[in-house]
This record gives structure tokens, C-alpha cells and sequence, in this order.
């Protein structure tokens, strides 16, 4: 069993959460960036200092997310097999696989699937990822009750 976690919200975690809820409330209840980033705009905001302001900065900033999205967005499609190099799905349909992996080195580097699974460190790092992924999923479903005995299987795999 993990700890409780910490439910004290720190006061610009407060400060974001009440500002998201003025944006919304603004708009009747809904969000979305566009609104969020508006919103901001008036530095007399309290959202306002979350955003990089200087365009040449933000650009560039941009790039790199576009960068990222680019580079996760690659995939390739593999008929994934177990140890056994039996199919794991039946039939054996190939699936769409993300082409690059993180090294998560902190360095924001990707490399090719196949390089990145055959390095035995970087793949133990993204296996801890993916499961961290996994455990985010079951945290975050945790109140839809159609998925309960998914969450157990796989808090129940992971342990």
C-alpha cells in the first residue's frame, strides 16, 4: 500500500485551480486552452505569469513541443509475438507501434524501438514508465466503476 498522498495544495496550486475555475465559470462551465491562454493574456491575471510572453522564447518553445509530437507520432506497425514467438493477439493483426523511445535520460533524446528495447537500461527505464503510466490510469479511473476489474488485473500485475 503507497502512502497517503499529500492533499495540501500548495498556494499557487490553489492560485492556478481558482483561476481555471474564474476561465470556466466565464464560459459556462467550459474549457479549453485557447480560453485558458485569452484568459491570461491581461497581465493583471493570475494566470498570467504561467506563460512565456516573449514571442521569439515561445516560438521556440513550440518548436520543441511540435519536435516532440512529431517524433511520438511515428509509428510503425509489428506483429508482436511472446518469448515463445507465438502471436499474442489472435489473429496475428499487426499493431501500430510508436516508431522512436524515449532514452528518458532526461535529455529529451529518442531512439529507434528496436534500439531502445535492446539497451538494457533504457529499457528498464521506459518499462518503470510505462508502468508508472499504468498505475496513473488506475488512479485516474479510479471512480468509473465499469472498470474495476481492470484496475484489479493490473494493479494486481504491477503489484
Amino acid at each position: 500500500m503507497s502512502a497517503a498522498p499529500n492533499l495540501v495544495k500548495s498556494r499557487r496550486d490553489q492560485t492556478v485551480e481558482l483561476a481555471l475555475q474564474e476561465v470556466a465559470d466565464l464560459s459556462g462551465g467550459v474549457l479549453s486552452p485557447q480560453m485558458v491562454v485569452d484568459f491570461a493574456r491581461d497581465p493583471s491575471r493570475k494566470l498570467h505569469w504561467y506563460f512565456e510572453w516573449d514571442d521569439a522564447k515561445a516560438g521556440e518553445q513550440y518548436r520543441l513541443i511540435q519536435a516532440y509530437k512529431l517524433l511520438a507520432a511515428q509509428r510503425k506497425f509489428k506483429v508482436v509475438t511472446s518469448e515463445q514467438d507465438m502471436p499474442i493477439l489472435q489473429p496475428p493483426d499487426p499493431i501500430e507501434l510508436r516508431q522512436f523511445l524515449s532514452t528518458r535520460t532526461g535529455e529529451g533524446e529518442y531512439v529507434e524501438r528496436e534500439v531502445a528495447l535492446a539497451d538494457p537500461a533504457v529499457r528498464k527505464r521506459n518499462v518503470a514508465a510505462f508502468s508508472a503510466e499504468l498505475k496513473g490510469w488506475v488512479r485516474r479511473t479510479s471512480d468509473i466503476e465499469e472498470l474495476s476489474e481492470m484496475r484489479a488485473a493490473i494493479e494486481k500485475l504491477l503489484g
